[in-house]
């Protein structure tokens, strides 16, 4: 392979032999220490890859051997450049188009946040672009690390968080619960510790030291079980601290505040069934509305938007095309019965319910109250729950010697 390219590069030629004494050709060629590439023979005509260089005088031995030397191709880099020499802008167009996606392959250019209930996903995805990671960043400043750590103490809420950098995507999920999946993916040294308030119903210990016992009332950020284990001798002088991926399972006794209201009197979307679709050019970061002559004006509508970016192997670069769907549609005042508002508060506080069933939690207590009153409909309580209470935290190793 690297003889080949090697040869692709010097050039060489493809030459045809016919008629004449071909073995005596070839005899001085040999004797004038020519060497060819590869000699076959097809339809009676010899085929031979020769250095370039070599032409001339292959030209002159082909005369004494009375072989008639015909040149069939000339191959190499240099004879592409000079077959397509009138094309040069078009190769420097190529050129800048791989250096620009070189370049812009090594920048982020897309924060995609994924979540559940409690935070939207638009405003920590601008929140992030924002504070931490703003559009442009380097993706070799990018610390996935820190950034989690940054974001659990930032949102109180978060029970796991994942950063990922995907190509030129920073990646980010989260989720307000903890997953007996998400805890076995935990291999380093860390404490299992609380990611919210709660009162301590189990606890199952498979590796690490317990520190919160059934009974036990415990705030965010308590150490359940502790990936430090201290080693003490007959005296019980500890000699030697171990460090462990803490691992286990602590459930608890969750309260969650749950509040909605609305009023008896609203307003809802009745669609028209006109639509338009508008197009721009994404840009890194910025959208260049593109000319349409058969655009159409609504009053109110709504609008989904989607882009589809340029995408090499991983890489999603900063470059694509924008659509956004526009749906028309009218206002209506409508005016709701008090069964009508209660069934649609019940509807919410199932909702709401389900989402949590969906994360591995357990309804124990349902101590919400749903009244109408001064035109509005109001539902409050709390919602007691068993669930996972503890998530893997970084550990501080001290190592012999040092002072903690």
């Amino acid at each position: 392979m690297l003889d080949w390219l090697v040869r692709y590069i010097r050039g060489y030629y493809i030459i045809v032999l016919t008629a004449g004494n071909i073995d005596r050709f070839l005899n001085i060629s040999k004797s004038h220490s020519i060497s060819f590439y590869n000699i076959e023979f097809i339809d009676k005509k010899c085929h031979i890859k020769v250095a370039s260089r070599y032409v001339e005088a292959l030209k002159e031995y082909a005369q004494k051997a009375g072989v008639t030397l015909e040149v069939n191709r000339r191959v190499g880099l240099k004879y592409f450049f000079d077959r397509y020499r009138k094309r040069k802008i078009f190769f420097l167009f190529c050129l800048l188009f791989v250096t620009g996606v070189y370049i812009s392959s090594l920048y982020i250019w897309s924060v995609d946040v994924s979540c559940h209930e409690i935070y939207s996903e638009i405003q920590i995805e601008k929140y992030i672009k924002e504070n931490y990671v703003p559009i442009g960043t380097k993706i070799s400043e990018v610390d996935c690390a820190e950034l989690e750590k940054q974001l659990r103490e930032e949102y109180d809420q978060i029970a796991w968080v994942s950063c990922e950098l995907k190509g030129c995507t920073l990646s980010i999920e989260f989720s307000e619960t903890m997953s007996v999946e998400t805890l076995r993916e935990n291999r380093e040294p860390c404490n299992i510790v609380a990611i919210k308030d709660a009162l301590v119903l189990e606890n199952i210990v498979n590796e690490g030291v317990m520190v919160a016992h059934k009974g036990d009332e415990v705030k965010k950020g308590d150490i359940l079980i502790s990936g430090s284990i201290n080693i003490a001798n007959e005296y019980d002088e500890i000699i030697e601290t171990a460090y462990v991926a803490a691992f286990g399972y602590v459930y608890g006794r969750v309260t969650y505040e749950y509040e909605d209201e609305f009023e008896m009197t609203g307003y809802e979307k009745e669609y028209t069934g006109r639509t338009d679709n508008i197009y721009s050019l994404y840009l890194y970061g910025n959208t260049i509305k593109l000319p349409n002559i058969f655009s159409k004006d609504f009053d109110a509508e709504d609008i989904i938007g989607e882009t589809k970016e340029l995408e090499i192997f991983d890489y999603k670069l900063p470059i694509g095309i924008s659509t956004s769907h526009c749906r028309e549609y009218e206002i209506k005042r409508v005016e709701y019965t008090e069964e009508e508002v209660m069934e649609k508060a019940k509807l919410h506080l199932e909702y709401y319910m389900e989402n949590l069933r969906k994360k591995g939690v357990v309804i124990l207590e349902n101590n919400v109250k749903i009244i109408t009153e001064n035109g509005l409909c109001k539902a409050k309580g709390t919602i007691v729950t068993k669930e996972l209470i503890g998530a893997p935290s970084d550990i501080i190793i001290i190592n012999q010697g040092d002072t903690p």
